[in-house]
């Protein structure tokens, strides 16, 4: 449907929930990636989503690689190199 800045829907009842928009792609998998690409609105929780699919999925969390789109210009996305650690 139609969209307003930043990629919004006009029309509310086109509005994405937050929970879909970060789980749904992931409930969908039975395995976990190798690599998880992260973009999009909720970058910060989406990345540490991704290390639970992979941990969930069998897949071993020191070998998960995540990327971030616009990681270098965004000091607040740094602050999970702390928490994932």
């Amino acid at each position: 449907g139609p969209t307003r800045e930043w990629g919004f829907p006009t029309h509310p009842k086109l509005a994405k929930s937050v929970i879909q928009y970060e789980l749904a792609p992931l409930w969908m998998e039975a395995k976990a990636f190798d690599v998880y690409f992260i973009d999009g609105r909720w970058r910060p929780a989406t990345v540490l989503l991704s290390f639970l699919h992979a941990s969930a999925r069998g897949g071993d969390p020191k070998k998960t690689r995540v990327g971030i789109h616009d990681y270098g210009g965004r000091p607040l996305y740094h602050r999970l190199e702390n928490i994932l650690e």
